[in-house]
């Protein structure tokens, strides 16, 4: 899995300060304050619906959770019966799938939903389905699998602008192997990818003081991020976003979505250089379609950061370890803030 924290410029950022670009990133926190409980009305002719989580869906995330976190080697009997969940799921929502053969080692299942207006630009909505031997991967990364099955059902009926590919990534731990095939594919076919969102590892989260830890080089290459959770006492309660690129509107979204919701969220912008300082930002999916030339970005708990079971290394990575009433939150984030981009002029 992954590593840690970026993303898009937004209202915030200063397009005068050089800073910004190079080594300074806009830190946007979602935490609301006590005496404001009601996020302001949005302006903006995109902004996602506010809804707030509900029960329901919690309740089928845990299950859906619970159901994919096993063991799942690749070439695995139960590897072969989550690539088959995640092909039923898509069918059942009524999208277009595709088994996209990874020359003969693995699978990716891919489904489409067809946008109105413009078919041919898409945004891709991915989680990685494998894990590695001995451990059941709840947070890495059933958790990004059931919120992509959220996703699918939310999407099944619903209008939208843009195409939207739900995207199961296979042999992520064997070298991002699945994305990095798919990425390639879709550059040869000069396919038109407006965003790339890969979910890896976000279910986990703590209150504890001390429980968020940063990679070496944060300190200096990104400040004001280790300020930030400086004051809330290096707290693991937020979800992060990471990117290297323009993402339009995506995290304006997802901060806003946040915002309504009460859910604390951190996305800052890596330039080039602390891309290349920061090695763990490029742990994960999204890091393919960067190398491809497409708008890509990350959200995720951090994993290894603030998850003591990642790759079960120092406990089990199971069901019981997470916290669903912020994957809950975070799934509404994710979800809403897709729809967003999905129908944004």
């Amino acid at each position: 899995m992954l590593l840690l924290l970026s993303g898009c410029p937004s209202a915030s950022t200063s397009a005068n300060d050089p800073e910004v670009a190079s080594a300074a990133p806009t830190v946007a926190t979602t935490a609301p304050s006590a005496s404001n409980t009601e996020a302001p009305p949005s302006t903006s002719a995109t902004a996602p619906h506010h809804a707030a989580p509900d029960a329901a869906q919690r309740d089928r995330l845990k299950a859906d959770v619970k159901t994919v976190a096993v063991e799942r080697a690749p070439g695995s009997a139960a590897w072969r019966e989550i690539r088959a969940l995640c092909n039923d799921r898509l069918r059942e929502a009524g999208l277009e799938v595709e088994l996209h053969d990874l020359r003969g080692r693995g699978v990716n299942v891919i489904g489409t939903k067809k946008g109105r207006k413009l078919p041919k630009e898409a945004v891709i909505l991915s989680a990685h389905y494998d894990h590695i031997e001995h451990c059941r991967g709840a947070d890495d990364n059933a958790s990004g699998v059931a919120v992509l099955f959220e996703a699918a059902r939310y999407f099944a009926t619903l209008p939208i602008d843009r195409t939207l590919i739900l995207a199961f990534w296979d042999l992520e731990e064997e070298g991002l192997t699945g994305s990095r095939i798919y990425a390639a594919r879709a550059k040869e076919r000069d396919e038109s990818i407006r965003l790339v969102i890969s979910l890896d590892g976000v279910g986990f989260a703590s209150s504890v003081k001390s429980s968020q830890k940063l990679p070496g080089p944060v300190g200096s290459l990104l400040p004001s991020v280790k300020k930030r959770l400086d004051a809330n006492d290096n707290r693991a309660d937020f979800i992060a976003a990471v990117a290297d690129t323009e993402c339009g509107g995506f995290l304006e979204a997802f901060e806003q979505v946040g915002a309504a919701i009460h859910q604390p969220a951190i996305a800052v912008e890596l330039s080039t250089v602390s891309r290349m300082l920061l090695l763990d930002a490029a742990r994960s999916d999204h890091a393919s379609f960067w190398l491809a030339g497409y708008p890509a970005l990350l959200v995720t708990d951090t994993a290894n950061f603030r998850n003591p079971n990642y790759h079960c290394n120092r406990g089990a990575d199971d069901p019981g370890t997470l916290d669903y009433e912020f994957l809950n939150r975070v799934a509404t984030m994710v979800i809403r803030a897709t729809e967003s981009e999905l129908n944004a002029p």
